[in-house]
This record gives structure tokens, sequence and C-alpha cells, in this order.
């Protein structure tokens, strides 16, 4: 979710007074050079720019370490079950006739290096972009503008559940509910309680949206107004030359290592 600094904070981050335009060419540049370089000591070069430019910001420095928390489980399984070969040797690991091989494990490195570096791209973006001026580079980008907010409204309800979901939870906890978590089948039963409240809840939130969007004229076929319109700057040119520039050096070094 996006990060709100004040004013003067705010006019000396570089990520958060960037164009949204140019931060989604950015992440579209990042992803589709990611995509091309399938090195792992490229891929390793990314994540750790990725890296320096989120430590570069104010609001996003503090939500790295939370990002991780949610990553490193998939970056582990990623890792586990890349590095697996069967029948293979020399063997790190062997269990039975699985074994983990380095090389393996290596080329299993880059692949969650890439998935992670994906996830902080999208997530630097969406941090320091207000969802309105974010619908609003998208329409200026060409795309319709009910399904750019439909598109950013999803992001933003995504969270709101998960909010909701740990809220109907804790409550139904503070009664008395208890998640047999050794017992799979029990645990599924358990979270019914938690399920039906949160369907209802959420059935209640998307009628109320849907009747604040309709008072508004969403859809409407008359032409739009907009209070803000947006405006490149020469920070965003530069920056987004950068990105490119960057995207470019990463795939040359990509092929020039693998060969």
């Amino acid at each position: 979710l996006y990060t709100p600094l004040s004013g003067q904070q705010r006019a000396g981050d570089l990520l958060y007074r960037l164009d949204p335009r140019t931060k989604l060419l950015a992440v579209g540049a990042i992803v589709l050079g990611v995509a091309l370089a399938a090195g792992t000591p490229a891929m390793l070069l990314a994540l750790g720019a990725l890296h320096l430019l989120s430590a570069l910001s104010r609001g996003t420095r503090s939500r790295i370490g939370p990002l991780w928390g949610v990553l490193w489980p998939l970056a582990a399984t990623v890792l586990i079950l890349g590095g697996l070969r069967w029948r293979a040797s020399p063997a790190l690991v062997a269990l039975g006739p699985l074994s983990i091989t380095g090389p393996a494990l290596w080329r299993a490195l880059g692949i969650a290096s890439r998935i992670v570096g994906i996830s902080l791209a999208l997530s630097l973006m969406l941090w320091t972009t207000e969802p309105g001026a974010l619908a609003a580079g998208l329409a200026r980008m060409g795309v319709p503008f009910t399904i750019g907010l439909s598109f950013v409204m999803t992001l933003q309800y995504v969270f709101t559940f998960r909010r909701m979901f740990h809220q109907i939870l804790e409550a139904q906890q503070s009664r008395g509910l208890i998640i047999a978590r050794a017992n799979p089948i029990r645990a599924v039963r358990a979270y019914v309680p938690v399920i039906v409240p949160l369907l209802i809840a959420a059935l209640r939130s998307v009628d109320s949206l849907t009747l604040a969007l309709l008072s508004r004229g969403f859809g409407a076929d008359t032409p739009r107004t907009s209070r803000r319109v947006l405006r490149m700057q020469t920070r965003d040119w530069l920056a987004l030359f950068v990105v490119c520039a960057s995207c470019a050096a990463l795939v040359w070094f990509d092929r020039t290592t693998c060969l």
C-alpha cells in the first residue's frame, strides 16, 4: 500500500516525486530486463541494485524487512525444489535417490532472485505512488479510465480484505475459537466462522463501493476532467533513461558472463 510522506520529506524523495508513468515504464523495463537475463550473477546484481534504490527512499527502506518476511518462504521453496536432482553427483546433500547439487542450487538461486526482484520493483511503485495518481497515469498512457481505476482498486482491496480477515479472526479467537493446526481438516473447519463473516463483509463493501461509484458518474460517456494534469519533468526522462540503460547493461552483462 501507498506510504504517504509529509511535504518536506516528499519534496526531497526522488521516488515520490517521479511521474506515475515513469514508474510504470521503469517497472516494465525492469521486468523485461530480468526476464531476458537468465544468469544468476545478473539476477543477484539486479536484486542488489533494487535494494540500494529502496534504501535511498525514506518511505520504503523500513518496508524491505516485512516484504522479505512474506517472500522468504517462497524463495526458500524455490531454492530447495530447484536444487533437487535425481541420483546426481557430486551432491552437497543426499536424501536417498534425491540430492542437492551445487550447480542446480546456483541456478535455483537465480530463479528465486528473479521472483524477489520483480516483487520488489512492483512494491516500490505501489509504495511511492498514490492510487489516484497511478490510475491517472494509466489513463494518460491510453488505458481506459474504467480499467485503470478497477486495476488500482483491486490492488487496494487485496490488502483491505487481508486486514479484514485478521480482524475477524482475532474477534473470533477472543470468543473462544481455537485453530487446530496439527490436524489440517480440523483447521479448515475452524476457519468457517471466519470465512462466512468475511464474505458477508466483502459483499457489503462491494455494494457500498458500487453505489459510491455510480453516484459519481463512473462509466459515463461524458468526457472526464481532472484537477491535476500529469506532466513529465526532466527528472522523469532522466530516471527513465537511467533505468532503461541499466536494464540493457544487465542483459549485456548476462550475455557476456554466459558466453
